[in-house]
């Protein structure tokens, strides 16, 4: 894969690019599970921003984020896919 392209998306939040390159680095046969505080300490970056990242990563229309009790499953769209590519 070719994180180039994502390193040059000026749209993206560099917290919005961790937050990929976190999801692109869980495994595939694997549901991407994690809460906003588990992302967050993942990529280092406090719970509130790590929100408003994902946030805009869903109106970018890279993510879709599904939030259940404690639980937030996240996936990558065809667009995120076709940047790194």
């Amino acid at each position: 894969m070719n994180y180039e392209n994502l390193l040059k998306q000026k749209d993206i939040s560099p917290i919005g690019k961790l937050i990929i390159l976190d999801l692109m680095a869980f495994p595939s046969i694997c549901n991407y599970n994690k809460t906003s505080a588990e992302i967050a300490k993942s990529i280092g970056a406090s719970r509130q921003k790590t929100l408003i990242a994902l946030d805009e990563l869903q109106e970018l229309g890279l993510i879709k984020c599904k939030v259940s009790y404690r639980v937030r499953t996240t996936t990558i769209t065809k667009l995120l896919k076709s940047i790194i590519q």
